[in-house]
């Protein structure tokens, strides 16, 4: 019973989208969470390295976006980790970017 409570509750969880993949300047992350929270993104190096970090506190069922500024990285690729923290959600995701210059 508490697999399908998770599962009701990562299904009212909308996607986290992250645009544009490719960015010079700014990284874009859309998401809305169904509880009352925190949301962690890291963008990490091909070492693994963390190289920026935001957290925030959400309010349940808002839709928000979080800039995430990249001007200072090197040409690359990255990773853009998300941590969805909730009472009822424990959740990380890995998405990946391309920085140009």
């Amino acid at each position: 019973a508490v697999w399908l409570q998770a599962l009701k509750i990562m299904a009212t969880i909308a996607p986290v989208v992250i645009y544009p993949t490719i960015a010079r300047e700014n990284v874009n992350v859309k998401y809305t969470i169904p509880e009352n929270g925190r949301i962690t993104f890291g963008v990490y190096n091909m070492l693994g390295d963390e190289v920026s970090k935001v957290t925030k506190d959400c309010t349940a069922n808002l839709p928000s976006t979080q800039e995430i500024n990249v001007s200072d990285l090197n040409a690359g690729i990255y990773f853009v980790k998300y941590h969805i923290e909730t009472p009822g959600i424990n959740t990380v995701k890995t998405e990946k970017i391309t920085i140009t210059k």
